[in-house]
């Protein structure tokens, strides 16, 4: 009996303490309450609503206004909130310049760098324009 009782209350607290809420395994980043607006940094999903009582938008950019005129009223009545979808990878910095290694993937390049011609760094002296845009 003592057993039954014991392996009860460890599946139960199991199921309360280790299971992570639904929030938690989407990776919802709450970003704004109701009549708010909700800034994204990239195109997602935007949930509105309550646990349970939910819409969701896709937002190409931008952002939301959080409020029953965009996503209709999932719970009326009842105070709603705006969250967004991270990422897998976004727990980190969101723009690219706030990442380490700036310059590293090789696609990105400095300032205007791209229709530049290969620089000879032992012809210092040397003021040839790489390109002329003249049309005449």
């Amino acid at each position: 009996m003592f057993r039954a009782v014991l392996a009860a209350a460890l599946l139960i607290s199991g199921a309360i303490v280790g299971i992570p809420s639904q929030a938690q395994a989407q990776g919802l980043v709450p970003c704004a309450r109701e009549d708010g607006f909700c800034r994204v940094p990239y195109p997602t999903r935007v949930i509105y609503g309550i646990p349970g009582r939910s819409v969701e938008v896709f937002v190409r950019d931008g952002g939301i206004p959080c409020s029953n005129r965009v996503f209709g009223d999932p719970a009326p009545g009842v105070a709603k909130r705006c969250a967004f979808i991270a990422r897998g990878s976004d727990r980190g910095p969101r723009r690219y310049e706030e990442r380490p290694g700036r310059y590293d993937d090789g696609y990105r390049r400095s300032f205007r760098e791209y229709d530049r011609g290969p620089r000879d760094y032992y012809d210092d002296g040397y003021d040839r324009r790489y390109r002329s845009y003249e049309v005449y």
